[in-house]
């Protein structure tokens, strides 16, 4: 009975504040958010609303951090220089690599931004390195966003339909499983997932590449 109490209050929460959060999914674990997002829809507990702003404010968020770095360098007050301190030295390695793997596949970049950690500091040193504008960045932004987030969405969809609309014991019994099973994939297999999704990109890219040959 305590399990399904928490269960409740933990859903009533999210449910109560779903604008606020959403809104604020850019500064937290997005990928989560959205993922809990789409179980929570796939149960019925919420709209599809919530995920819509959640998506428009990371698109707003990024083009933002883009246009504001961009904006500054043209004004002289930041310089490529900034990447020799250590805290963006060694992000700026990691964006250097992914330049060097999709310099050719913009889209695919932007991907591999987007499941590297510190995403929105790879978006500020992109900024300072690039010539693309920002409309530019804000359209390839907008649809990589767009379906890196249903890849999110959609299997919290039905994992929300599969275990929350079940009777009350087996609702709790699988949604601590589910919970703590998704909570041993981001802590222990996240960066492995993560090198995973880079070289799937990477062998697609190549085929790419040698079909223009």
């Amino acid at each position: 009975m305590l399990s399904v109490n928490l269960i409740e209050q933990v859903t009533a929460t999210i449910a109560q504040y779903q604008y606020l959060i959403a809104v604020t999914t850019p500064l937290t674990i997005g990928e989560v958010t959205l993922h809990a997002f789409g179980v929570l829809y796939g149960s019925g507990k919420t709209t599809i609303y919530p995920f819509l702003v959640g998506v428009i404010s990371i698109i707003t968020f990024e083009t933002a951090v883009y246009a504001v770095t961009q904006a500054l360098k043209r004004t002289g007050v930041l310089s490529n220089r900034v990447t020799s301190r250590p805290f963006f030295k060694k992000l700026d390695a990691v964006l250097k690599t992914y330049e060097r793997q999709f310099q050719h596949h913009i889209y695919f970049l932007i991907v591999a931004m987007k499941i590297a950690p510190m995403t929105k500091g790879l978006v500020f040193l992109l900024a300072l390195r690039s010539n693309m504008s920002t409309w530019s960045f804000f359209i390839r932004d907008t649809v990589v966003t767009v379906i890196w987030t249903l890849f999110l969405f959609v299997p919290g969809y039905f994992v929300g339909r599969d275990i929350l609309t079940r009777e009350a014991g087996l609702e709790i019994s699988n949604t601590i499983l589910y919970a703590v099973a998704l909570f041993v994939a981001i802590v222990l297999f996240g960066k492995h997932i993560q090198r995973g999704l880079t070289y799937l990109m990477q062998k697609i890219v190549q085929r790419l590449d040698q079909s223009k040959r």
